[in-house]
């Protein structure tokens, strides 16, 4: 079995999707024997490449034109004729790479051009394809310029699948179309053999990790900095905390791309920020990718989530498989699903009084009864079981063919 993983970004670009796709498929190889090849398309660097990630070699298409701002009629107009090339340029990068590959499955994350290109060729070749819903305002249907998908309109048949992270975005799925049948709504694996319970106390992982000591109660948030991700939040949220309460902050920031500029200030006005309240002492910024976020989990308290919205938010599930309860935003279909309230954690609006109280309520729960959250957890998430069940699709779709 030969399969084609097409990502709208991937390493060492940071993207939650092609870092769980990444890891998906290294398992899968491991298990099953699968082949793969990856193809990826980027944000934030603008040439074709072909590259190794990891031990895993990447094709990345993405040299297109850069786009106007959108200010008045003239750019909007210029930046569809833009797109349009750039719709052609890297679709056809991508259907060689389909012709010349040769395969079984092709399996897609995100919503960039290779990915709909990709979805696309598989329905035309009647090739097994396994689409992932990973992000807010992605659509099930495989995108067309020139508004097409209004009059071609796309069938999920008995050939693909539909896999959305979250009750959220299984609901949207079904909004769009998606038949039951061709629907598979699971949350994202979490790797036990990384995240659970155990492992190096949380004293010496703070030793070696952090500025803080045995005696302080640690908040974590690892996330790339952006506005989205609302790390700001959490400088009122510590102004509400004690002296005993520290907070660490982990995450790249994007270095290029159309997003370079609005997170760099993002970011710099962060640090300004705990400059101005006095907070340096207490919160400790960690500047770039993180390899080993199960330590920072470990090390940590508390997790703490305060994006505005999220798929998934697949380290809330990891941080509660560690046994590290999470004060989350409340999000509809996604926080309130799985944190469950003074046991895992706790889900309320971003309201910094409130959400400091959550802190320090989830502080105090138990070891025991987040032990056994944990367990309960990887029982419904675990990449055994999640791993298992993608084998079981492309083997009963390679054996339809």
């Amino acid at each position: 079995m030969k399969v084609l993983v097409i990502c709208s970004k991937y390493g060492p670009e940071y993207s939650g999707p092609g870092h769980r796709a990444h890891h998906l498929y290294k398992r899968l190889k491991g298990k099953y024997g699968l082949s793969y090849d990856v193809l990826t398309n980027s944000i934030e660097f603008s040439d074709n490449a072909v590259y190794e990630y990891e031990g895993v070699k990447v094709r990345r298409v993405g040299k297109r034109l850069g786009t106007l701002t959108p200010n008045n009629f003239f750019s909007r107009a210029v930046n569809h004729f833009i797109y349009l090339f750039n719709y052609l340029s890297q679709g056809y990068e991508t259907l060689m790479v389909l012709r010349r590959g040769r395969y079984d499955v092709v399996h897609t994350f995100g919503s960039s051009i290779s990915v709909n290109v990709g979805a696309l060729y598989a329905k035309c070749r009647n090739l097994p394809l396994l689409r992932e819903v990973c992000n807010n305002g992605t659509h099930p249907e495989p995108f067309l310029p020139l508004n097409l998908n209004r009059v071609l309109r796309y069938r999920f048949d008995g050939r693909a699948c539909v896999v959305a992270i979250s009750k959220r975005m299984g609901d949207f799925c079904r909004k769009a179309g998606v038949p039951e049948n061709r629907l598979w709504e699971r949350p994202n694996p979490v790797d036990e053999t990384m995240f659970s319970p155990g492992g190096p106390e949380k004293a010496a992982l703070r030793r070696r990790l952090t500025k803080f000591g045995r005696d302080d109660i640690v908040l974590v948030y690892l996330a790339k900095f952006s506005p989205g991700k609302n790390q700001s939040f959490l400088i009122d949220v510590m102004k509400r905390l004690d002296s005993r309460y520290k907070l660490l902050l982990a995450g790249p920031v994007v270095g290029g791309g159309e997003f370079r500029e609005r997170d760099g200030k993002y970011f710099s006005t962060l640090l300004r920020s705990l400059d101005d309240e006095g907070l340096c002492d207490r919160v400790q910024v960690v500047k770039g990718y993180i390899k080993n976020p199960q330590d920072y989990m470990k090390l940590s308290n508390v997790y703490v989530f305060p994006s505005f919205f999220e798929a998934l938010g697949t380290p809330m599930l990891e941080s509660i498989a560690c046994g590290v309860p999470v004060v989350a935003n409340r999000i509809e279909g996604v926080t309130d699903c799985w944190i469950k309230e003074g046991r895992s954690g706790f889900v309320c609006d971003l309201e910094p009084e409130i959400f400091a109280e959550c802190v320090k309520k989830a502080a105090a729960i138990s070891g025991s009864v987040l032990e056994a959250e944990a367990r309960e957890i990887l029982q419904k998430a675990s990449a055994a079981i999640i791993d298992a069940e993608y084998y079981r699709l492309m083997h009963r779709f390679c054996l339809a063919r």
